[in-house]
């Protein structure tokens, strides 16, 4: 089992607040997150393949970091992939495996591209960021548990390969706040998608997500939770002592 011993992951529902938190942090340059990590380093490699110098980037306007991951994604996945012990193989198996619709799969299928093509960077330039949201456990946690009945099995099968983090918060006790928010949105999530009762569904995503936390716990993640019906400033300010406090208390 890999552990990414650098940063804390954020989970939860659509519109328990994570990537509001996320672009908190960052508008406030609190602290390094997985995208800015993410698009500096890809900028470096752009510099590199054009220049052949890689110091090259501080002159590059920092969106060309993110044009060029995407770009290379493809390429990254497929790096990735070779050498990831089986990971990413097993989870689009059991992806292509379920008769779901055509949005959720699509949904799932591109989630796991952006996140091996991510992971080849992580590995091969050892990531420093802190903070993130919408990595592993969060796909294995909520998304991989809407496309199969036997969703604890494959979390079985599948938690062990994961890059887990060294901590995740968990934004909870928000099933219905979630819904209400995604509705005045005007758009429906795809997890929520095939239930005429998105309150109801999120409850259940939330109950069946809390069946993860001893799989965690036992593989040596801290798991923590932040009501998501708090205020932003409130969320961050919770996070802040966990992101700064060492690694098992020490």
């Amino acid at each position: 089992m890999k552990m990414l011993q650098t940063y804390v992951e954020i989970v939860g529902l659509p519109g328990s607040g994570k990537s509001t938190v996320i672009a908190h942090i960052e508008k406030h340059q609190m602290i390094e997150t997985s995208s800015q990590w993410l698009s500096k380093v890809a900028k470096e490699e752009l510099a590199s393949n054009l220049f052949g110098i890689r110091h090259m980037a501080g002159f590059l306007p920092n969106h060309l970091g993110k044009i060029y991951l995407n770009v290379k994604k493809l390429n990254y996945f497929r790096i990735y992939c070779s050498h990831s012990g089986g990971i990413v193989d097993g989870i689009a198996k059991t992806i292509s495996a379920q008769v779901q619709s055509g949005r959720m799969l699509v949904e799932r299928a591109n989630r796991l591209l952006e996140l091996a093509a991510e992971q080849y960077l992580i590995e091969k330039y050892v990531a420093n960021f802190v903070i993130s949201d919408e990595r592993w456990v969060q796909f294995i946690g909520f998304y991989l548990q809407a496309l199969t009945g036997d969703w604890i099995a494959e979390v079985e099968r599948h938690l062990p390969l994961l890059p887990l983090p060294a901590r995740v918060v968990w934004f909870d006790h928000g099933a219905e706040v979630c819904a209400s928010r995604q509705r005045q949105r005007g758009k429906r999530a795809g997890l929520f998608e095939g239930s005429r009762d998105d309150g109801e569904l999120a409850a259940m995503y939330e109950r069946q997500f809390s069946r993860l936390v001893p799989f965690l716990t036992e593989r040596g993640v801290e798991v923590f939770k932040i009501d998501s019906r708090l205020s932003v400033e409130k969320k961050v300010s919770l996070l802040e002592p966990l992101w700064k406090k060492p690694l098992n208390g020490k």
